[in-house]
């Protein structure tokens, strides 16, 4: 018999002592599973996983802990006390185990009473029993597991670390949210520059107009994931997603735009870095350049940026602190004529500027690229808020809150900088404010390009490293080894650098001008056409019904105005107002591939209803075993007949509960009249973590011959397929 470390030979054979330490062994390496999934999921997020590639690493630990296999790494107590309040439902309302429990860690860790108090509420330390029920087994107080040594300052900034970590990790749905929407960085230093070819006015119109419409999008966005089985239970890659509703075309689609997306945003922050600490420090910005290279490609060797939610919760709301108190000190030099400045063409004669609306409506799109992070935060703030309600408001307001920050800060700025001062810059806004107000914003700015900046630089050096990873590890370069596909994805991120070291040393590159291109090509379709499309077809395909859903979002002429609306603004650039013949062809390929993307998706029935059958053994904490029908994303009412090993038992409803999972023998289905095209077929388990693990069955349709329409055993759980107009009956058989 193998005895855990912690255990003496006498504790285990013990008798009754000795049954309650091996079980209090067993709850904690429980609770210390609990502990690394939660800080796994929490890494898994902040890694802004846009690929297959760079969810694995973090999948493969998920599913390791959730299938009881060997941890990882090893948690700290830190760590137990920060998700204290998540494992706490591991344990069992026993004195003897929770006072054994407590003893354990005592011997493993060392901390003290004030420290933990979210761990002593966990095993209720504090109550008499549990005290009582230590001296019994230990001969000794409760106490004896605490340390009375001071804390090393380091230690003691951990401790405040991980104490805040927690409270911000832990907050409810709605603010946390709320935070993660809003995108305070690159794009809102560019937007004072994209505002002063128009006005501060005229701009401040734009950013309004076009952030009430990225409310819709968004929350549609959100329904949309909502809605979605493969977010709540799967990896949560956004490509899956895209497959799915829309098909694998759209999905390829969705991959070189992020690619684009990716490459260009991380060109965007090696000008934005590297030329802000060029105007406070003196060095040239190319030094700078070789430095963020550097940095990434540290990052890039480790495999893993290993940051946190927490992390980038902090992130978020340092940003918008620092954008306030730069807004502050740019106020102080307010000049009301320039923002009394008015460049809108035909009024009172003056011509159309090309350049300048297409810098303001691309920077202004820019601002409110958080559609993405819908996906990527999705599974996350769905597992607590399993109805949608808060995430979806979440997401709106947080939407209506960075349309206040960035109306602000362009009030702010253009009323500190003459607007043809702003408007010739190559670099960010704060070159020209750093020069009008002095030092104070030199510094505060250098601060607030490397923190809005520099994690960003690393997660998509990571991203793009990822996508190009996707495509080198094939078969075909088997060869190279790992190191030679290794350099072989690191190609895009070296071509990144060498165009930024070129753009800085010819004084070509334009830090407004890249994100404009961005803007008007990569957010017309990601936080406009796909979010449409995919509200669209997940309300007739999705799995899962919301429990609240706003119908407006659906109505189909605001839909079509939106996606009408973006891709006029891809047509009209590449017609009107672009220029350069390269970006005119880029603009309307694109547009011209959207739209035959679309029709395509229309005459293959892409958007035509699907009847859903979900069998779902749901084993986290309140769930119950139960059989989903849904149909164009309605529930649907249908006859299910339950054969046990027993007997049968017949419900009526479109969501049916069953008794005992391991009696189970088959399911057969009734299907009523229904629209629907297609038929998907989900068979898994939900682990207490939340996961999905393929459930295996053996599936068969009947319709009005004698032979089956479809017989086969579904080995990953689940099969999408046509259904036909004939089929009448769906059984599901289990082994």
């Amino acid at each position: 018999m193998t005895i855990d470390p912690l255990i003496s030979r006498e504790e285990a054979l013990g008798g009754m002592s000795g049954r309650v330490t091996k079980q209090a062994s067993l709850l904690l390496i429980l609770i210390e599973n609990r502990t690394i999934y939660l800080l796994t999921q929490s890494q898994q997020a902040a890694a802004f996983a846009l690929s297959e590639a760079a969810a694995s690493p973090h999948q493969d630990f998920l599913e390791a802990i959730a299938q009881g296999r060997d941890l990882p790494f090893q948690p700290t107590i830190r760590h137990l006390e920060r998700y204290a309040p998540q494992w706490s439902i591991l344990v069992p309302a026993n004195p003897d185990i929770q006072a054994a429990v407590a003893h354990l860690l005592g011997q493993k860790y060392k901390f003290t009473a004030q420290a933990v108090p979210g761990l002593r509420a966990a095993l209720n330390l504090d109550s008499d029993a549990v005290g009582q029920a230590y001296q019994r087994l230990y001969n000794r107080p409760l106490t004896s597991i605490y340390t009375s040594r001071v804390i090393s300052l380091r230690d003691q900034l951990r401790w405040r670390w991980a104490t805040l970590a927690g409270r911000l990790e832990n907050l409810p749905p709605f603010w946390l949210t709320c935070i993660l929407t809003v995108v305070i960085g690159a794009v809102s230093l560019a937007l004072p520059i994209a505002v002063a070819g128009v006005g501060p006015l005229p701009g401040v119109v734009m950013i309004i107009v076009i952030g009430l419409i990225n409310m819709l999008t968004i929350a549609a966005m959100a329904e949309t994931v909502t809605r979605s089985s493969e977010i709540r239970f799967g990896s949560g890659f956004i490509g899956r997603i895209v497959d799915d509703y829309l098909g694998q075309a759209s999905s390829a689609l969705l991959s070189i735009v992020l690619a684009a997306f990716s490459f260009g945003l991380l060109l965007v922050f090696y000008l934005g870095i590297s030329t802000t600490l060029e105007g406070a420090s003196g060095l040239p910005a190319e030094i700078w350049m070789v430095l963020v290279f550097l940095i990434g490609l540290y990052f890039l060797t480790r495999g893993s940026l290993n940051a946190t939610l927490a992390l980038t919760i902090v992130i978020g709301l340092v940003n918008m602190v620092l954008l306030l108190i730069l807004s502050l000190l740019a106020f102080a030099y307010l000049n009301p004529e320039n923002l009394l400045y008015i460049n809108v063409p035909w009024l009172n004669g003056q011509p159309f500027d090309p350049d300048a609306w297409s810098f303001l409506i691309g920077v202004v799109m820019g601002i409110y690229s958080a559609h993405v992070l819908v996906v990527i935060f999705g599974k996350l703030l769905l597992q607590r808020d399993p109805s949608g309600r808060e995430v979806i408001k979440g997401h709106t307001v947080g939407i209506g809150v960075a349309i206040v920050l960035n109306v602000i800060w362009v009030l702010a700025a253009s009323g500190a900088v003459a607007p043809h001062i702003l408007a010739g810059q190559q670099g960010t806004s704060l070159v020209p404010l750093t020069a009008t107000i002095g030092p104070a914003m030199g510094v505060l700015g250098a601060i607030f390009v490397i923190v809005s900046m520099g994690l960003g630089m690393v997660q998509f050096s990571v991203a793009l490293f990822n996508l190009a990873h996707e495509r080198v590890d094939t078969p075909k370069t088997a060869a190279l080894g790992r190191q030679g596909r290794f350099l072989l994805s690191l190609t895009p991120i070296v071509l990144v650098f060498l165009l930024a070291e070129w753009m800085s040393w010819t004084n070509t590159g334009s830090f407004t001008g890249i994100l404009a291109i961005l803007g008007i090509i990569v957010d017309s379709l990601m936080t406009g056409i796909f979010p449409v499309l995919l509200l669209v077809a997940s309300r007739r395909k999705g799995e899962l019904v919301p429990q609240v859903v706003h119908r407006f979002l659906g109505n189909p002429l605001l839909l079509t105005g939106i996606y009408l609306l973006c891709l006029f603004n891809l047509v009209f650039h590449a017609l009107i107002i672009w220029q350069n013949p390269i970006q005119r062809l880029l603009g309307l390929v694109i547009a011209l591939l959207v739209l035959g993307l679309t029709i395509a998706m229309i005459r293959r029935g892409v958007f035509s209803p699907r009847l859903i059958i979900e069998l779902r053994d749901d084993q986290s904490r309140g769930g119950k075993s139960r059989v989903y029908v849904t149909a164009n994303g309605q529930p649907v009412p249908i006859e299910v007949q339950l054969g046990y090993t027993g007997g049968e038992e017949l419900l009526q409803a479109n969501s049916g509960t069953i008794r005992t999972m391991s009696d189970l023998r088959y399911i057969r289905l009734n299907l009523p009249p229904t629209t629907a095209r297609h038929l998907k077929v989900l068979a898994h388990t939900i682990t207490p973590d939340g996961t999905a693990q393929d459930w295996p069955v053996h599936l068969t349709l009947n319709g009005n011959d004698t032979q089956p329409t479809f017989d086969a055993p579904l080995s990953d759980g689940q099969v999408t397929l046509p259904l036909a107009a004939d089929v009448r009956q769906i059984v599901m058989n289990f082994t």
